[in-house]
């Protein structure tokens, strides 16, 4: 396996042979490229729908730059409209936009404010920013990168690695959820076994003790202790069972979700109940490159998350643009209107097989609605995080 060290920022993290069909980057930003011809002149207006008013206002207009950085002064002009950040206002939008004849929406940010506005674009294609998978249906795409994708690819490369009996340790809660159905078709893509899921109460971290001593059946493991009202004859011989060393966890790998504190005191646990490397392979969500650097209890653990060398030329020509570097989210807004752009000549290329190479690497929509997109495998260490598994160098909207 490749392995390269990065300082992996968590602003790429919302939240990776040159191809012909390339759209001429604008002031020098990375296009969208693919393997469709060339785009014809475009014929189908682009709406941009993005909270310009209310709390998220800040984060919209960071948003609305990159459309415009990715569309450049000479592509078409954004028919731009202010979902307010909400889903009565999204919807609002998204009616105007289909009024006005756009063919095309780009946005809006939230899960909440994708199914407003998928109930009424009236089969106009939408490439929302949500990174929640659950929205994605036909002619709707959440282009956000999703703990499903993270963990899908996560056991790929665990399955090559050998490490095909899973375990997890996961809150109750939604994102819970989304981690354990990545896990189970992470599972069911590469032909291993069903991950074994251990459940904790969301918000009660403190639980989370007790679920990796039951999920590593550490009692039935561990030798009992002695009876402390039992006489012990010093000159008889040690009892060899409790000689022996314990035996390995019922798992190879082992996926965790708690960052901060919580991750810290759950890491000091592991050794305790017998979850070591090289036995067992931790791995986690792409939040975990924000603290890479201080995960010790952790080094060699696995999340997966864009190579962060593809996003160099974008930043650049954000930062000299706008004089600022660009938040991670504006990311996917750069790419979705990258995408609007070749596609607005030809509608049927969004969902061409061989995908595209955006901001944060390869991705492709799929005509369900679902985004594949080619994420590297990362270990955590004292100096940052490496790449110990690259990103693909192809990708299908199939896989």
């Amino acid at each position: 396996m490749t392995m390269r060290a990065f300082p992996v920022s968590a602003l790429s993290l919302v939240c990776a042979a040159a191809l012909a069909g390339c759209v001429p980057p604008p002031n020098g930003a990375p296009p969208v490229t693919g393997v469709a011809a060339p785009p014809a002149p475009v014929n189908t207006k682009i709406a941009v729908l993005v909270p310009l008013t209310g709390p998220t206002a800040n984060l919209g207009r960071d948003l609305l730059r990159a459309v415009q950085l990715a569309l450049g002064p000479d592509g078409p002009q954004p028919d731009v409209h202010d979902t307010l950040g909400t889903p009565t206002g999204a919807t609002m939008a998204a009616q105007a936009a289909v009024a006005a004849g756009d063919g095309i929406i780009v946005g809006p940010l939230t899960a909440q404010e994708t199914a407003a506005v998928a109930s009424v674009a009236n089969g106009v294609p939408v490439l929302a920013f949500t990174s929640d998978r659950q929205q994605g249906r036909p002619g709707v795409w959440a282009l956000g990168i999703t703990p499903q994708q993270q963990v899908e690819r996560l056991m790929r490369s665990l399955s090559q690695a050998g490490k095909t009996r899973v375990a997890a340790v996961l809150p109750d809660n939604i994102f819970g959820n989304a981690l354990v159905d990545g896990l189970t078709r992470g599972a069911q893509a590469v032909g291993d076994p069903p991950p074994t899921i251990k459940r904790y109460p969301d918000g009660q971290a403190a639980r989370l003790d007790a679920a990796l001593r039951d999920v590593s059946d550490f009692s039935n493991r561990h030798p009992p202790a002695p009876d402390p009202s039992t006489q012990i004859d010093p000159t008889a011989p040690a009892d060899p069972a409790l000689q022996l060393p314990m035996p390995p966890a019922p798992f190879d790998a082992l996926m965790l979700a708690e960052a901060g504190a919580a991750l810290g005191k759950a890491a000091s646990s592991l050794s305790t109940y017998g979850i070591t490397a090289p036995d067992v392979q931790v791995i986690g969500p792409a939040t975990w490159a924000r603290d890479a650097a201080n995960l010790g209890a952790l080094t060699g653990a696995w999340y997966a998350a864009p190579d962060p060398s593809y996003r160099t030329n974008f930043q650049q020509a954000y930062t000299a643009k706008y004089g600022a570097a660009p938040p991670g989210l504006v990311d996917i807004a750069y790419d979705a209107a990258q995408l609007a752009r070749v596609a607005a000549g030809n509608l049927t290329t969004i969902t061409q097989t061989a995908g595209f190479r955006g901001v944060d690497g390869l991705f492709a929509l799929r005509p369900d609605g679902q985004v594949t997109r080619g994420l590297a495998v990362f270990a955590v260490g004292p100096g940052g995080a490496r790449i110990v598994d690259p990103a693909p160098a192809s990708i299908s909207g199939g896989s």
